[in-house]
């Protein structure tokens, strides 16, 4: 079964929440309503800063992991979605292992549901210190205390458990809205005692591929991915077939068991082909490249007086600009540079060129020389402080006009499609468009979602939580949030995934979503964890000062997100 919005409204409820990164009791790194992984599958670390949205996506993906634990530990029992939604919210209180050992699951398991519903009063306890003095010597001693939170909450729990659900209303039933107050397009809403739909949250229950099948069409390797049903869910073009290229594959789908070759001429299954393990991005172009004063550096070099052009810094900068590099400046080539050289190197020539040292053809491939199709700009200067002793006006400044676009006959504005391509991280790439008085002036790949995870859906039918690409639809462009100040990308962070600025989206149309929390940043984590919780990931920092100098431009507001399935149209 799945958690609706109901179990993590209900978790709310009781659940503190924290919107800056901090130690549970047991000393774990703790954010929101008790996250201490993200989606994306990174640790959360003190220093780090949510927002509630964010808070709240984070939590129903938690409630989405809960929800299979509980399926497959009351497997055989049938339950009501408002019994299975106060489990959930009792088991991510109580912990997996404790209700697996619980009487409550033996009771569950023994089809008594009405001894089940009498256990939720016996967890009213917390295990909390306790200090004593004993002819003067403070002792401190651990002890099961009941606690009136926890009273409630059981209360809470087991009324929600024993209250029979009602039938979707027929207005209501296959709709979708704003998260705890609407259902999941192509299913029947859950409604409470009172009335209110509440929809699915999480992932929806989609089998993983388990058998590829490998066919030849017209000279080209292509492979059919199928789960244990045998329906398709993936149809990829492969470079080649070499072993290298399917170790490849086993990486980005582990849970593939069976690999079987496809009689001689047989017909590959409709439907839609991408392009498998696509190469590197070009490189962005610079107006004016450093030159190499050297005819080549490798690790041991180092700047100095005899080399004024600062070749090893300027190169860090660059890697570090392009994701490769995450060390400092230090004009020393040491290790973690060099195997950021081979790394960049492996990308753009081949692991067999990739040696580490860098002359004049790498040198050229990290600065191709080019116009930047939009030029940035400085930052808007942040408004003056009243002076000491004078109050603030009540009314902000104005704020000055974008410049107008070329061209005024067209709409100015950002637009996200699917390229058909895989990236070598397994990531679908998608194009981001700079359109400037209905033209495209400018345009760089990002994704969305997590390898596993990257289903494009209509607004009505993405579910809160779900770690997918954000959904087809029009969306509003917020301010840029810097959190160490405009233009400081290697200074401080959101979170190790968000990186130093990120910027807001909105929903707006059509219909409603569930979906909130949506932004676009830098993948911070990249390396690690490739991928974004449903957020539009930027790849590293220079395509992030590409997105820039776009905003700084005309200031567009809109972003339309177009997948191919028909709500939204290019304006």
């Amino acid at each position: 079964m799945e958690a609706t919005t109901r179990a993590v409204d209900m978790i709310k409820r009781f659940e503190g929440l924290r919107l800056q990164a901090y130690k549970d009791p047991a000393g774990v790194p703790t954010i929101g309503y008790g996250t201490t992984v993200y989606p994306d599958g990174d640790k959360v670390r003190l220093g780090e800063s949510i927002t509630q949205s964010e808070a709240t996506e984070f939590l129903a993906f938690d409630c989405s992991r809960f929800a299979k634990a509980v399926t497959g530990l009351v497997k055989g029992v049938a339950l009501n979605q408002n019994q299975f939604d106060a489990l959930v919210s009792f088991v991510y209180n109580i912990g997996i292992g404790a209700f697996r050992e619980s009487t409550m699951l033996d009771k569950l398991t023994a089809k008594d549901i009405k001894g089940a519903a009498a256990e939720f009063p016996r967890w009213n306890k917390a295990t909390v210190p306790v200090t004593t003095v004993v002819k003067g010597v403070k002792k401190t001693t651990r002890v099961k205390k009941v606690l009136p939170g926890l009273v409630k909450r059981r209360a809470a729990e087991r009324a929600l458990f024993e209250t029979a659900p009602k039938p979707a209303p027929a207005a209501t039933a296959g709709t979708a809205g704003t998260a705890g107050t609407a259902g999941t397009a192509g299913t029947v809403s859950t409604v409470s005692a009172v009335g209110t739909a509440a929809a699915f949250v999480g992932p929806p229950d989609e089998p993983p591929p388990v058998s590829v099948t490998v066919f030849d069409r017209a000279g080209l390797t292509v492979v059919v991915l199928t789960d244990t049903s045998g329906q398709v869910t993936d149809i990829l073009q492969m470079p080649d077939r070499a072993a290298a290229s399917m170790a490849a594959l086993l990486r980005y789908y582990p849970t593939l068991k069976t690999f079987t070759v496809a009689a001689a001429g047989a017909a590959v299954p409709d439907g839609e082909v991408r392009v498998f393990a696509a190469g590197p991005r070009p490189v962005p172009t610079v107006e004016k490249a450093p030159k190499l004063e050297r005819t080549f550096i490798e690790r041991g070099s180092a700047d100095g007086p005899k080399f004024p052009g600062n070749d090893i810094k300027e190169l860090q900068a660059r890697l570090r600009d392009l994701g490769y590099y995450d060390g400092p400046t230090s004009g020393t080539f040491d290790s973690a540079t060099h195997a950021a050289a081979v790394a960049f190197q492996t990308d753009h020539f081949g692991a067999a060129e990739a040696n580490g040292k860098v002359g004049p053809k790498t040198w050229g491939k990290l600065f191709p020389i080019g116009t930047p199709k939009v030029a940035m700009k400085p930052a808007p200067k942040p408004a003056p402080k009243p002076a000491k002793g004078k109050p603030a006006t009540a009314k902000p400044p104005a704020k000055k006009p974008a410049k107008p676009a070329p061209n005024t006959g067209g709409k100015t504005y950002l637009y996200l499609s699917d390229t058909r391509k895989l990236d070598n991280k397994g990531l679908r790439l998608l194009k981001l468009e700079y359109v400037r008085g209905g033209k495209t002036v400018d345009s760089i790949e990002v994704y969305s979602g997590v390898p596993s995870r990257q289903r494009f859906r209509k607004g009505r039918d993405s579910r809160m939580g779900s770690n997918e690409p954000l959904p087809e639809g029009r969306w509003f462009i917020h301010d840029i949030l810097w959190k160490d100040g405009p233009d400081r990308y290697y200074g401080k962070v959101w979170s190790t995934a968000q990186g130093a600025a990120k910027i807001n989206l909105s929903y707006k149309e059509p219909g409603r979503t569930q979906r909130q929390a949506i932004q676009i940043h830098i993948d911070g984590n990249r390396r690690g964890a490739p991928g974004t919780a449903g957020c539009v990931g930027i790849r590293n920092v220079a395509d992030f000062r590409t997105l820039v100098a776009w905003l700084r431009d005309t200031d567009p507001r809109d972003l339309y997100v177009d997948y191919g399935l028909k709500t939204i149209k290019r304006p």
